[in-house]
């Protein structure tokens, strides 16, 4: 079928035409003898041939040579076709030499004639005839091969079959040019003009070959401008980004790729008009055909573009209303609820935060106390420096008492130069406490005024809830005759105001220390264990305009009003306007509950924000889902559903409180926040975090205290709960943001499925945390399966190269992850309660190491154990260690503990009744990383310690830092006057190892020695000790100075300071 349809197409039957005329001017040209004669320049070639042999036989070839002859002529039969044979006949009609049969060939009757067959050329020597030469040719025309190649008329047919390709592809191409349109049939053209779209029809080399009358009206181009073109020649509009890959939909289709549908493009028309066209590319022929064409469509979207446009533009400029609305909406709530000078909570917004306050209070039975302060001589400055000078002063009080007072912490303008701090949690000797801090701050700071410097003094009264049906105003009231008895006393101190019944804190009065007296009782605590005033003097520094100096000299600014303008606290909009729906089946009372939650939540957000902000630290907010509480009371009644929700506001409380449960090394408790925002939902804020695994951890607590029932009138009731999570300043930079942030985060956790879901709002931190939760996981089984190791690395008497002792280092063998690094599963250990088990696990390997090397005689090493700061918390700690090493029946020298500065931060009095116990059992202690912390001289003098370990930081550069140098000379000096023993980390080079005998420390420990090995290599080093002792005196050459070249090689002031040593 297709063969036929080839044969009746117009440009094959034109092509046979022009071929065959072609042909036909050939074959004339021929019998005109206008072609050359094929025949003719055969025999011109052989008589050149016979002519040329002719001349080298004469030549002297014959006859002295014959057979050179024989050899030429052999070689020449042999290698030409179209001689058959070749001879030379003597002139006695002998043949001298022949070769191809030549008798049989040659034809005697012709005589001395020859023909294009038969050649005779005579050869004469000495100008006589000698003989002559006879080559027999093929007989022209009757060799087929050589007719068919030689022949004219196989070139005719060559010329035929070469003019029928040359001449179709030509007519099929300008039949292209001439009239591209033409493939289109015509019925079809005028059905594709009838189109609402454009449309053009590509072929395979994207020439357009079509185009509807759609496009060409729209895009105002001609058909004779479109047909024949490269749709690519187009005006097409490309946006810069879109230059290198910008490919337009039909190119993929043309490639063989799927096109993109709904493709917009641009084009730049006739009429100087930019359009967007949605474009769709089909191509043309079967999935199994080769493309042979593309089918595109232009669907115009300008107009629907242009009024998108509009209706963004509009858009936005209702968005920027609506954001202006709710600006100004923000604004008049802050003006509604805080002070416009300070920032703090006003009168009004001080006492609904008040009242929130003491039920929390109630709740939890924790006592509450009160702070009321007032500028001493307020009025005298505002009439020598100005009120512009007095608002400075009372932003700079406000300054400080933010500074001083915790996120938690309620702080109010009263009115005028009054104000209020509400302390949660705290008695009323902890709340005097912080009240003369912050009066010796005030105190401190002087204050630069146009005419002079002065001082700003304050007076306090203080005083505590004396009951939890107390009222806020009574509360305020009693604080400010402790306030008016304080000005009465000659202002410029703080005095305790008792209530009348003579308590102070109701049932917390006797606790914390608040005697019964008479009616109006007052007590200065004014020399309570307070920093000395003469310090705080020296480091007090001018206060300018707009601004505070602190004590370190960091300027920061105290627009405190402008800030909270910038990130409002105040309640969100759509917080306030709470629909009936929202609050079906909850009554007026709880509602006006949640909206006093929310506004004291995002004033502790604000506290929390700003401190975050001057300490470098980081906030969390926590959102918990109670969607079930909606349930509970439509099916229970509200009551039902408050008391469930105040269960598991106290149960949260109580983990969160519990030092036990959170467990973080260096933070005694875990500062939080918890508020019901909503009808269901709590907020818990996570102040002053370091760590984005704290809250991991937080999360993982509050889900281990919901996951028991709760009972409320003998139902049984279950929370599900979801938790979102966000971190300032990662995700939101103000209170709305982070709620909002951890509101999403929320309700991905809750689409999530499953119990107890949590989310982070960062993607980062939800990947840190699930890998800390597998970690966890797997160090939980790493326990039971004992994949605990412990590592020995020696420490060695500098003087004598004797292994002194060994430090067990502990290593976790994971069997997928093999060795995990020890700062990564300590600090989850010490998180999650593991640690003990760990340590357990450590002194039991320890114990039984000793066993082995006392049994082999070794000689006498002791093992120095590591503990953890979290383990100090355990008041029986010393009992459980002391049982361990007796059990074991080792003597108790055998075993030292090695504890940080931070071990006894947490709580003194627990450390040396622990630290007494091990003394009396014999063990040793030792002080590690000395000189990290913040009184490591003073734990010297508090706790009986018989070794300081000077902490690798300073020895890694001291050889360098002259000021290194000096501080590890002071602390070995130090430990040499009070008796104990001097052991320095991290030693690497030879060089610090000779400088630390030259400052007489006892013992070395560090790389330089040995790295961390194993029990049996640490008995190899115990079995030999001359391995040790070549690596101590390495580079020794004499005595404990070194060598003169060794000295010369040390900065001066080092040695300059070594001379001064004692």
């Amino acid at each position: 079928m297709f063969m036929m349809n080839v044969f009746k197409s117009p440009i094959f039957r034109l092509s046979i035409g022009l071929s065959l005329l072609t042909c036909c001017i050939l074959l004339t040209s021929d019998f005109l003898g206008l072609m050359p004669n094929a025949k003719k320049m055969e025999l011109q070639s052989r008589k050149i041939l016979v002519e040329s042999l002719a001349v080298q036989f004469v030549s002297g070839m014959i006859p002295d040579r014959m057979n050179a002859a024989e050899g030429l002529i052999r070689a020449l039969v042999d290698r030409n076709e179209s001689i058959l044979s070749m001879a030379i006949r003597k002139s006695d009609n002998l043949l001298a030499i022949q070769y191809g049969d030549h008798e049989k060939h040659w034809t005697k009757t012709l005589g001395e004639k020859s023909t294009a067959s038969h050649v005779k050329v005579p050869i004469f020597n000495r100008g006589e005839r000698w003989g002559a030469l006879e080559v027999r040719f093929v007989e022209l025309g009757k060799n087929g091969t050589t007719f068919f190649v030689n022949s004219f008329y196989s070139y005719v047919f060559l010329v035929f079959i070469v003019a029928l390709v040359t001449y179709s592809l030509f007519l099929k191409r300008a039949m292209l040019e001439l009239d591209p349109g033409g493939v289109i049939p015509e019925r079809v053209s005028n059905a594709l003009n009838t189109l609402s779209e454009g449309l053009l029809i590509l072929d395979e080399k994207a020439r357009i070959v079509f185009s509807n009358e759609f496009f060409r009206r729209r895009t105002g181009l001609p058909e004779i401008l479109l047909v024949g073109k490269n749709i690519s020649d187009l005006s097409w509009i490309k946006n810069s980004a879109e230059v290198e890959s910008f490919e337009p939909p039909w190119e993929s289709v043309i490639a063989g790729n799927k096109s993109p549908e709904g493709a917009e493009v641009r084009l730049n028309s006739n009429f100087d008009e930019s359009l967007l066209f949605k474009v769709n590319a089909t191509p043309i022929g079967g999935e199994s055909e080769k493309i042979r064409g593309v089918i595109v469509t232009f669907n115009d979207v300008t107009e629907l573009e242009m009024k998108n446009k509009k209706l963004s533009s509009a858009l936005g400029q209702l968005k920027q209303g609506q954001e202006e609305i709710a600006r100004q909406n923000k604004e008049l709530k802050i003006l509604a609820t805080r002070d416009p000078l300070t920032g703090c909570l006003n009168r009004r917004s001080f006492f609904d935060g008040l009242k929130m306050l003491i039920k929390e209070a109630k709740e939890d039975q924790a006592p509450l106390s009160c702070i009321m302060l007032d500028i001493d001589h307020f009025k005298f400055v505002n009439d020598n420096h100005g009120h512009a000078v007095g608002d400075k002063v009372i932003k700079i009080v406000v300054k400080i008492l933010i500074k001083v007072s915790r996120p938690n912490d309620l702080i109010g303008r009263y009115g005028g130069e009054e104000f209020c701090v509400i302390l949660p949690n705290t008695s009323v000797d902890v709340a005097s406490k912080v009240a003369e801090r912050m009066r010796m701050e005030i105190e401190c700071c002087k204050v630069t005024a146009p005419n002079g410097e002065f001082n700003v003094t304050s007076s306090f009264g203080v005083t505590a809830l004396a009951s939890y049906d107390m009222k806020p105003e009574l509360l305020v009231d009693q604080a400010d005759k402790g306030l008016y008895v304080a000005k009465e006393n000659g202002r410029n101190r703080v005095e305790l105001w008792v209530s009348e019944d003579g308590e102070c804190g109701a049932e917390h009065g006797a606790e914390h220390g608040a005697e019964h007296g008479d009616e109006g009782a007052v007590y200065d605590n004014q020399n309570d264990e307070i920093q000395d005033k003469s310090l705080l003097e020296e480091t007090a520094v001018e206060c300018d305009d707009n601004e505070i100096r602190e004590n370190n000299g960091e300027v920061n600014d105290v627009d405190v009003a402008s800030i909270i303008a910038g990130n409002s606290l105040a309640l969100p909009t759509e917080e306030l306007n709470i629909s009936e729906d929202d609050h079906e089946g909850v009554d007026r009372e709880s509602e006006s509950e949640c909206i006093s939650d929310r506004l004291l939540m995002h004033d502790r957000i604000f506290q929390a924000i700003g401190r975050a902000r001057r300490y470098e630290t980081k906030i969390a907010i926590l959102l918990l889902d109670i969607e079930e509480v909606r349930r509970i009371n439509n099916a229970m009644g509200i009551s039902v559903g408050d008391k469930f929700v105040k269960s598991i506001c106290k149960r949260i409380k109580g983990t969160l409180r519990n030092t036990d449960s959170i467990s973080v090394v260096g933070v005694p408790e875990v500062l939080f926040s918890l508020s019901q925002i909503n009808s269901d939902e709590l907020a818990i804020l996570l102040p002053d975090i370091d760590d984005d695994e704290l809250v991991v951890h937080v999360v993982d607590r509050i889900f281990s205290v919901l996951e028991a029932p709760s009972f409320i009138d003998g139902n049984e009731l279950y929370l599900n709960g979801s938790i979102g999570v966000s971190i300032f300043p990662d995700d939101g930079d103000d209170s709305d943001a982070l709620i909002a942030s951890a509101s999403d985060a929320m309700q991905e956790a809750r689409q999530s499925g499953g119990r107890n879901n949590f989310q982070f709002a960062s993607s980062d931190i939800n990947k840190r945390a699930n890998s800390r939760l597998v970690l966890e996981s797997a160090l939980h089984k790493a326990i039971e399966l004992e994949e605990f190791v412990v590592y020995y690395q020696p420490k060695v008497n500098i003087f004598s190269g004797v292994i002194s002792g060994m430090e067990a280092l502990v290593r976790w063998e994971h069997p997928e992850r093999g060795l995990v690094p020890p700062d990564e599963f300590i600090p989850l250990a010490e998180s999650n309660g593991l640690i003990s088990g760990i340590t357990d696990r450590v002194i039991s390997m320890v114990c039984n190491q000793l066993r082995v090397w006392q049994a082999a005689g070794y000689p006498f090493v002791p093992v120095a154990i590591n503990l953890s700061p979290v383990e100090f918390r355990d008041e029986n700690l010393a009992r459980k260690i002391i049982k361990k090493v007796e059990k074991a029946g080792l003597w108790p020298k055998s075993i030292e503990l090695e504890i940080t500065e931070s071990t006894v931060m947490e709580d003194t009095d627990v450390a040396i009744k622990t630290i007494y116990e091990f003394n009396n059992a014999g063990i040793s202690l030792s002080l590690d990383d000395f000189g990290t912390g913040y009184c490591s001289y003073n734990y010297l003098k508090k706790f009986s310690v018989d070794k300081i370990k000077i902490d690798r930081s300073f020895i890694t550069n001291f050889t360098e830092l002259s000021t290194d140098a000096a501080i590890v000379n002071s602390m070995i000096t130090l430990a040499k006057n009070l008796g104990l023993q001097v052991v320095a980390e991290g030693v690497e080079t030879e060089e610090q190892l000779r400088f630390l005998r030259d400052l007489q420390c006892d013992q070395v420990q560090g790389y330089l020695i040995s790295r961390p090995v194993s029990a049996e290599e640490a008995t190899k080093l115990i079995a030999n000790p001359s391995i040790i002792r070549r690596k101590t005196f390495v580079g020794m050459s004499g005595g404990s100075g070194g060598t003169m070249a060794d000295k010369r090689e040390v900065p001066a002031e080092i040695i300059g300071m070594l001379n001064k040593a004692p």
